[in-house]
């Protein structure tokens, strides 16, 4: 498992850093953050693969966006 049960609060105009060792969940973390995730997980069900499992929530400016696109997410302003 990459990322299990994390929390993590940023808040606007904060800056953060994720620090790790290699394969610590650094780039899932940001893989699931800006929903490039679901892409990875949808290729991953067209083969027939069962790695990926995404649970929990993603809450951005108090709204749950777990499954929005990647594309929608930059629109709101998740960079």
């Amino acid at each position: 498992m990459a990322i299990n049960d994390l929390s993590l609060e940023v808040h606007k105009e904060e800056v953060v850093g994720v620090l790790g060792s290699n394969s610590a969940g650094k780039t899932t973390l940001m893989n699931t953050i800006s929903g490039l995730m679901i892409d990875i997980k949808k290729k991953e069900d067209r083969r027939g693969g069962e790695r990926i499992t995404i649970l929990g929530e993603i809450k951005f400016e108090g709204k749950d966006i777990l499954h929005t696109p990647p594309d929608e997410r930059v629109k709101r302003g998740l960079c």
